[in-house]
Parts: C-alpha cells; sequence; structure tokens
C-alpha cells in the first residue's frame, strides 16, 4: 500500500511500532512489512471473490477505504476441507 509517514511510527519511548500495522481483506487482518516511508506491502490471506483492503496503523482501527482487492487462485486453503 502506498501513503506516507511509515517510517515515523514510533511509540514514546523511541522504539519501532511498525509491529502494529495491520492489512484488512475483507473481515480477515494480515501482517505488514515495512518498505520505505511511502510504502508497505500486505501479505495476503486465502480467500475468494472481491473484497475491501484497509490499513490499520494500530492493529485494531481499520481505515475506511474504497480499495478492493481480488483473490486469484487455483487452490483452496489447506485447513479447508474440499468437500464443504
Amino acid at each position: 500500500m502506498a501513503g506516507s509517514g511509515f517510517d515515523r511510527l514510533t511509540m514514546d519511548d523511541g522504539l519501532s511500532n511498525l509491529d502494529l500495522l495491520r492489512c484488512q481483506f475483507g473481515e480477515a487482518s494480515s501482517q505488514v512489512s515495512f518498505v520505505n516511508a511511502t510504502h508497505v506491502v500486505c501479505s495476503t490471506i486465502w480467500g475468494s471473490g472481491t473484497v475491501r483492503a484497509s490499513l490499520a496503523l494500530n492493529g485494531v482501527s481499520f481505515a475506511p477505504s474504497t480499495l478492493s482487492y481480488h483473490f486469484y487462485g487455483r487452490h483452496a486453503y489447506a485447513g479447508q476441507s474440499l468437500n464443504s
């Protein structure tokens, strides 16, 4: 995701709180990797169809978003029964 100020995400004690960043795809959230001050990479989860994608700087308060993400894939999640 593109934005700004990702390099300034620090807590009062000077430690980074980048570990609190979370992406959300539909109802499920995933980890974020820091790239630089203007970009982070969201790790996608398994899913299907088109869902809303969003980012939370504190891990819980996801910003309103009009960004859509469409899942493409051939295989079901390994924990899912193929008969369901």
